[in-house]
């Protein structure tokens, strides 16, 4: 039943994908505020509510950062970070910038407990991570295609600039497939993600 659903609902997003590039053409993939972005957001928020629903009171006390995480990822990928601020607050000159002191305060706030959400998943997650790696379970296996798509994808994030930065100049034609292909990786590892949530508690089962 989890399968069939989590099918569904990955046959759902891919569908309402192919429906936006061929009502935005390519600009649904070389925008930042594209259809491509917008169904990345929507699967983050397809995979919190998996989250919740999975572990309803303990997703909320016990597995508290896992919540905290998708949900900031869901927010970024809105870059609602920066909605309501002067600057990112992700951002360093957000800190050291002419920000009011309250916006630095939240954004200070927000960061530690994002720092403290990522230092309770490394520690609590790692073994079981390397454990279903090396017994090639699928949820971590599409959790470790999720951190390797992010990784591509970053790394092509403002790629004309930081190849300037060291000398060389790229054509409008190399931008665009770099946007293109950066937009792509962060929807492929928001599915992995939502995949993954509804197949990890299966996993952890079949071990015990």
């Amino acid at each position: 039943m989890v399968k069939s659903r989590t099918s569904l609902l990955l046959i759902y997003v891919l569908f309402v994908c192919v429906v936006t590039v061929a009502m935005q053409g390519m600009r649904a993939v070389e925008t930042e505020a594209g259809g491509i972005e917008l169904m990345s957001a929507y699967a983050w928020f397809c995979a919190l509510l998996f989250f919740v629903a999975t572990y309803r009171r303990n997703a909320v006390t016990r597995y508290w950062y896992g919540t905290a995480l998708l949900a900031a990822l869901f927010a970024r990928e809105l870059d609602l970070d920066k909605a309501f601020f002067d600057s990112g607050i992700l951002s360093l000159r957000h800190y050291s910038g002419a920000a009011p002191l309250w916006q630095k305060l939240v954004g200070a706030a927000v960061v530690l407990g994002l720092l403290t959400s990522g230092i309770l998943l490394l520690v609590k997650g790692s073994g079981p991570f390397l454990h279903g790696i090396k017994t090639e379970e699928r949820g971590q296996l599409l959790i470790l295609a999720a951190l390797c798509l992010t990784v591509f994808g970053k790394s092509l994030d403002g790629l004309a600039r930081k190849l300037w930065g060291v000398g060389i100049e790229v054509s409008t034609k190399t931008i665009q497939i770099a946007q293109i292909a950066e937009e792509s990786a962060e929807l492929a590892a928001s599915l992995c993600v939502m995949a993954a949530v509804r197949r990890l508690p299966l996993a952890a089962r079949e071990r015990s």
